[in-house]
């Protein structure tokens, strides 16, 4: 029987923990859970370590690192043959967990299962299936599930700490290496998506800092995934391209946009260039940072 890992960062969520951890309620006895506090100011650390659940470990990073940087450490401690991600404000449905336990013991070839969650149960499907990196890039594939995927891959593949945010680019990466993966249509994690402090308001353009974050993670992209994508959808490459291209210009970085243009395999680079040079930063910035 397979051995299964639930890693959990954690960052000033103390009053949604108890609803959490309380949620991993199964008669499985292989599994082990893996708290991860980056650095919470509200308490959240101090109750894990008084929370008496069942094969509960607590680690906490030296300051706020982001999630990218929390979840790495959760790999590394963790011992099991799979890992399963659960947010701290996120819980598991009744028999969540055992339905988990069926699909990777039953199916051992599988490196990567994906499970519905509450924000994508309207998804209509029978029965398991698979998908392909090329789905997920060209964004036939998209949205919130519950990733449960091989230790050893995590261990090959970790997350970019460099980015607080933009998970993305790794699962990318990840899914690449796995396909084909098996998405199972049973609803196992009720997610939170009211929060004031939800990571994607977070990252908003409505600041310099923000616009500059977006466009080096778009270069970070380009540069991992943009021939793949322009071979496989030209037209959603362009699009994102011209997007990233405007950032790199509202976030004052200019050099780094042309270097940008010069690595990609688009046509005309001369006149994204010179687009480039005489669009005025300021007002661009502007536009973008006063947009409702």
């Amino acid at each position: 029987m397979k051995k299964i890992s639930i890693v959990i960062p954690v960052y000033n969520r103390k009053a949604d923990l108890p609803r959490c951890l309380e949620s991993i309620d199964t008669a499985y006895e292989n599994y082990e859970v893996i708290a991860v506090d980056d650095g919470s100011t509200d308490g959240s650390y101090e109750l894990l370590q008084t929370m008496q659940i069942k094969n509960l470990q607590v680690l906490k990073n030296p300051g706020n690192r982001g999630v990218n940087y929390t979840r790495n450490r959760g790999i590394e401690r963790a011992t099991g043959d799979y890992i399963l991600f659960l947010d701290s404000d996120d819980k598991l449905f009744p028999q969540g967990f055992d339905k988990v336990v069926t699909y990777v013991n039953e199916n051992p070839h599988i490196q990567h299962f994906l499970f519905y969650v509450s924000s994508n149960q309207t998804k209509v499907a029978s029965a398991p299936y698979t998908t392909s990196y090329k789905e997920w890039l060209t964004e036939h594939v998209y949205g919130d599930f519950t990733h449960v995927i091989k230790r050893e891959v995590l261990l090959q593949f970790p997350f970019f700490e460099q980015f607080r945010a933009y998970e993305n680019l790794n699962w990318l990466r990840i899914i690449k290496h796995t396909e084909p993966q098996m998405v199972v249509p049973e609803t196992i994690t009720w997610i939170d998506l009211e929060r004031t402090d939800n990571l994607t308001k977070t990252l908003r353009l409505k600041s310099t800092e923000a616009i500059a974050g977006k466009f080096t993670y778009l270069s970070f992209y380009f540069n991992l995934y943009g021939k793949d994508l322009y071979q496989f959808d030209p037209e959603g490459y362009m699009k994102k391209f011209q997007h990233a291209v405007l950032l790199g210009i509202a976030a004052y970085k200019k050099k780094e946009t042309q270097a940008m243009i010069d690595a990609s395999p688009v046509p005309n680079k001369g006149l994204y260039k010179t687009f480039v040079s005489v669009t005025p930063s300021v007002i661009l910035n502007k536009a973008i940072t006063s947009k409702k």
